[in-house]
């Protein structure tokens, strides 16, 4: 008894696309009758595609639920290392603003006037002499600034 085209997938776990490429190339031969219907030989169709066995599909489903099992205690040991990069980067954060305190009391109060590449401005704004006269980043066109 020959199988027809989606039992012959179904009898090797394979998609009838895959059966078909098969025959269309020649790894398979096969008849078509007068409907239009292909009929492949079982041993044909074994000799290329191995058949479906129960015991290969108990095998993969175990190798999945292994698999499982090593991807959730792959994820809990990231979540651990995630937990602890979370406490380093709050104690580094603590430890940061803690030496930035201490910074901030040592620094002298600022001056009047701002102070820009080393030249001191006063706040107000003052007539330039001459136009062109570069103060800080900004130029000045001899009006106020």
């Amino acid at each position: 008894m020959s199988y027809r085209l989606a039992e012959a997938a179904a009898a090797c776990s394979l998609n009838k696309a895959t059966v078909r490429r098969a025959i269309k190339t020649g790894k398979v031969s096969a008849t078509k009758d007068a409907h239009g219907q292909w009929h492949i030989e079982p041993g044909e169709l074994h000799r290329v595609y191995p058949p479906r066995t129960e015991a290969g599909i108990d095998e993969r489903v175990r190798a999945y639920i292994s698999e499982v099992a090593l991807l959730r205690e792959r994820i809990e040991d990231l979540k651990t290392l995630t937990d602890e990069y979370r406490v380093w980067v709050r104690d580094l954060s603590e430890q940061r603003d803690r030496a930035s305190g201490r910074h901030k009391r040592h620094v002298p109060p600022r001056q009047s006037g701002s102070r820009r590449h080393g030249k001191s401005f006063p706040d107000t704004p003052t007539k330039c002499v001459r136009a062109g006269y570069r103060h800080g980043r900004r130029w000045c066109r001899g009006s106020l600034l």
